[in-house]
């Protein structure tokens, strides 16, 4: 990963997870995704926020949970 930037695929095989999951990721906001000025479809990522998502930099938010039911 020479570049700034690389693909969400490039992305998701240096992370050693699905493009699927890569997706999800970025839907959730923990990443975030810019289009190519070359083609529009092509998703991009910074290799930066790669990299640290890799080491564990980035802290993925915790799932919501339900509330509890109080005992009477």
């Amino acid at each position: 990963m020479s570049s700034e930037f690389v693909n969400m695929s490039q992305a998701a095989r240096a992370l050693g997870i699905s493009r699927g999951a890569l997706d999800a990721i970025v839907r959730r906001g923990e990443l975030e995704d810019f289009e190519s000025r070359v083609n529009r479809r092509v998703r991009l990522l910074r290799v930066e926020d790669v990299r640290r998502l890799k080491e564990g930099a980035i802290v993925r938010r915790p799932a919501e949970t339900r509330p509890r039911p109080v005992a009477a």
